[in-house]
């Protein structure tokens, strides 16, 4: 399954679009090949200008084609079209979503667990002087030595 997208001269009225469609349409048939979706889109500005046109048409079409040879005689055919401004033929696989790797299942959030509160000990004044003094003392010995 191959996919063409191209833009078309914003140039062309209703009756030429659907005259360079049906063109197209043609060429992919000579090619031996069968277009399952078409979608003609509307004028539309393009986001840098082709050709110094600042707007085209969007056409895209997906189809499926029996030799890869034929594949590069439709691409020389259309691109010879003045009409066309811009085109791009992908190939498209047909089972698209088997091919995309599965995402991983979200894993479920660990339940907060409370921190075990941790007991308090509490420190009497004239205890916590007592430990001042003794780290006094320490200090005073390892400055000294």
């Amino acid at each position: 399954m191959y996919e063409l997208s191209y833009i078309a001269s914003p140039d062309l009225n209703e009756e030429e679009l659907a005259k360079l469609a049906e063109d197209v349409r043609g060429l992919v048939a000579k090619a031996e090949g069968e277009i399952k979706t078409e979608k003609i889109g509307e004028k539309r500005k393009l986001s840098s200008p082709i050709n110094k046109k600042l707007f085209g048409f969007l056409i895209s079409l997906d189809f499926t084609i029996k030799e890869a040879q034929e594949l590069a005689t439709l691409k020389d055919s259309l691109a010879k079209k003045k009409s066309i401004l811009r085109l791009l033929v992908i190939e498209k696989p047909e089972k698209f979503q088997s091919e995309i790797r599965p995402t991983p299942p979200k894993l479920a959030p660990k339940p907060k667990t409370e921190k075990a509160a941790q007991p308090k000990i509490e420190v009497t004044p004239e205890e916590q002087e007592k430990k001042l003094e003794e780290i006094d003392k320490k200090l005073d010995e390892i400055i000294n030595e």
